[in-house]
């Protein structure tokens, strides 16, 4: 990703996508990037900057103009933009836990 977008893992325009049971360590500017997806979900995943000096700038980020995603169950760390950066109304978000 770029300081302005994208992540470790990115997804685009897609539907019914499951990014789950993944770790996601130390990634420069985000663990997971989704733009515009409907009816996804990110669970039961580790997303943690632990380096001296950390970068990352979210955990996760989910943008767009799409709705009905699920982020669940997942181990963040805070990034310098926060944990989870969240469009308004694209997802339901329950049982995170942010460490650090």
């Amino acid at each position: 990703g770029t300081p302005e977008a994208g992540g470790a893992i990115e997804v685009f325009d897609s539907r019914e996508i499951a990014i789950t049971n993944c770790q996601v360590l130390d990634p420069v500017q985000r663990g997971i990037f989704l733009a515009n997806v409907v009816n996804s979900r990110v669970s039961d995943c580790t997303v943690l900057d632990r380096r001296p000096k950390p970068t990352m700038r979210s955990a996760i980020t989910l943008v767009g103009a799409r709705r009905d995603n699920l982020i669940y169950n997942n181990l963040l760390g805070k990034g310098t933009e926060g944990d989870l950066v969240i469009q308004g109304g694209t997802a339901s978000v329950a049982g995170n836990v942010v460490v650090g």
